[in-house]
């Protein structure tokens, strides 16, 4: 697909939704105005369909990096094919590497930047493009020699440069969570070759190793569960991505592709390029919150030590959850003693319930639930009474709402609500050495 040559200055509005179809029947006189109606029924409706039940944002591919050739760094990025959707729900469809001007990307404009804007904003926008000139056959009331028009109109894109301030960067949706620039010389590269589970998302890999170090040296029995991640909760800007009747257009229905940490006269390298924060249109499993930590092992053995330091079960989401108001009773929603159940027990015999001090209850940081394990007897050590037995552990994600208001897909299936189930096995401190002496653990 060919690129846009016009300014991206110029500003469309989206096209309002044709409800007129055209009634055939024999003998009837069509004009091109009917054929042209034909057309706006089913493309308004096809585009009102994207808008209204899919929303806006970058469906797939159309990543930033730095450019290949290092005397092109400072004037050029690299664009990889990709699909988006802008507000008015048009197919935005790049279907080739772009890195050049030749390819549809302009020059990176250096001879404009502000200190007052410093970051340097790629955006990707919808253009018709007008082509394949034909004669006019007949043209009414015109007896000159002939003219032409044009055939066909294509669907296009542009992309272009803006230079704005951190506090513009709503006004295209951007997630303020991911706003900020990266200090000098660190990357997502350097991050991602860190040791697993080093570091965790908005936390540095060397606070993520700081903090894991720390607690493992004042108990080697905790194994910590990650903080809660960055989310798009309290984001003003994170339900307008499904616009309604009336579509919230960024500026000249920009779809952003990238924010550049811009230094003049430096080239730009994948350091100084931000893609997160940059509204993407999320398929359905990944609009809904879901559990993404437990602080035991699932399937596993523990014992009386490991519920002696750990005191609770506590299960970690993708997004904060809604608190419920305070009740004597357990309300119909939010984490509770009917929504958080732990029983022990074998097939032989009645599953009974774990005893607790504190109702099962949503933590402060509001992503993760606790089930708060009590001792059978005022002993901190007494929690004999579990060892022989079987744990098992269920989350009713039917009645535990987000802070959007959807319900959280307990069982990951990519349907909102469900049933989180997990089991842990219970063994004496003594058999529990040995199974670690033995690799079973």
């Amino acid at each position: 697909m060919e690129p846009s040559k016009t300014p991206c200055s110029k500003k469309t509005e989206c096209d309002d939704l044709q409800q007129e179809r055209i009634h055939y029947f024999m003998g009837r006189h069509l004009t091109a105005r009917d054929f042209c109606d034909e057309q706006a029924y089913h493309r308004t409706h096809r585009l009102f369909h994207n808008r209204i039940l899919h929303g806006w944002g970058i469906v797939c591919g159309l990543e930033v990096k730095q450019h290949g050739t290092n005397a092109c760094q400072n004037r050029y990025v690299e664009v990889t094919p990709g699909i988006a959707l802008d507000c008015c729900g048009r197919e935005l469809v790049v279907d080739g590497p772009v890195s050049c001007s030749e390819q549809g990307l302009p020059e990176i404009p250096w001879k404009e930047f502000k200190e007052t804007h410093p970051l340097l904003l790629l955006c990707l926008s919808y253009q018709q493009k007008d082509i394949d000139q034909v004669p006019v056959l007949y043209n009414e009331g015109d007896c000159s020699e002939t003219i032409t028009k044009y055939g066909r109109h294509k669907d296009g894109w542009k992309l272009c440069w803006r230079w704005i301030a951190s506090s513009d960067l709503p006004k295209y949706h951007w997630d303020p969570l991911y706003s900020a620039c990266p200090p000098r010389g660190h990357s997502d590269q350097q991050q991602a070759q860190s040791p697993q589970g080093a570091a965790t998302p908005g936390q540095s890999t060397d606070a993520a190793s700081e903090v894991t170090e720390r607690e493992a040296t004042s108990n080697p029995m905790i194994h910590p569960s990650p903080p809660c991640p960055k989310d798009d909760c309290g984001d003003p800007c994170s339900e307008e991505y499904k616009s309604c009747i009336v579509p919230s257009c960024t500026p000249d229905h920009c779809v952003p592709l990238a924010v550049i940490c811009a230094i003049p006269n430096e080239p730009v390298v994948n350091e100084m390029i931000l893609l997160k924060g940059r509204p993407e249109l999320l398929h359905v499993p990944r609009r809904l919150t879901h559990i993404v930590n437990i602080n035991w092992p699932h399937g596993g053995v523990i014992s009386p030590s490991w519920l002696h330091h750990h005191k609770k079960f506590v299960v970690t989401f993708d997004r904060k959850l809604k608190r419920p108001e305070h009740r004597t009773h357990p309300g119909p929603w939010g984490v509770n003693k009917a929504t958080f159940v732990v029983q022990y027990g074998e097939q032989y015999e009645d599953l009974d319930f774990v005893i607790y001090d504190e109702p099962p209850a949503l933590a402060d940081s509001l992503c993760e639930a606790e089930y708060t394990i009590s001792p059978r007897k005022n002993d901190d050590t007494d929690y004999e009474y579990l060892v022989g037995h079987m744990l098992w552990i269920t989350l009713k994600c039917d009645f535990l709402y987000d802070c959007h208001g959807m319900r959280v897909d307990g069982n990951n299936d990519g349907i909102a609500g469900g049933t989180f189930e997990s089991w842990v096995s219970v063994v004496s401190d003594y058999n529990y050495e040995q199974m670690k002496k033995d690799g079973k653990l």
